[in-house]
């Protein structure tokens, strides 16, 4: 695995011999998964990013679900589940939520739901505790 530091310089060594276009894919080569807790009515959700290791991690709980059958649960008050973004080079779709024992793809009309299977919920809730949000998810 690359560090920043070598990252950085095949970028500028790229950029230098070739030009910034056709070496835009190595900027984008690193997945880092954007969380929002959606907890908040009227001011802005923290939010947290992911490592590559655990943004890859949850890529693959998030795959080969089986579909729920049901809808997504109409939005409350309080604690309404992990919003996933920035998932490119994952396969994913563009946002997901995580709630309520369902994985939903919110880019799709309308959103289609799925089972999670694979524990995401409870591991995201891991997550949120491990960067300090253990109050907001518990």
């Amino acid at each position: 695995m690359l560090t920043i530091h070598k990252r950085r310089a095949i970028l500028v060594a790229c950029v230098l011999l070739t030009g910034a276009l056709s070496c835009r894919s190595m900027q984008n080569e690193e997945l880092r998964m954007r969380i929002e807790i959606d907890v908040y009515s009227g001011r802005p959700n923290p939010e947290f990013r992911l490592s590559e290791p655990l943004s890859r991690e949850l890529a693959r709980m998030l795959q080969d679900l089986p579909a729920a059958g049901r809808e997504a649960p109409e939005p409350g008050l309080g604690y309404r589940g992990f919003v996933v973004s920035e998932t490119g080079g994952s396969g994913l779709p563009a946002r997901l939520r995580i709630f309520d024992g369902l994985v939903i793809n919110e880019d799709a009309q309308p959103p289609k739901t799925f089972i999670d299977s694979k524990g995401a919920e409870a591991w995201m809730k891991q997550q949120a505790r491990q960067a300090g949000y253990g109050t907001l998810v518990n």
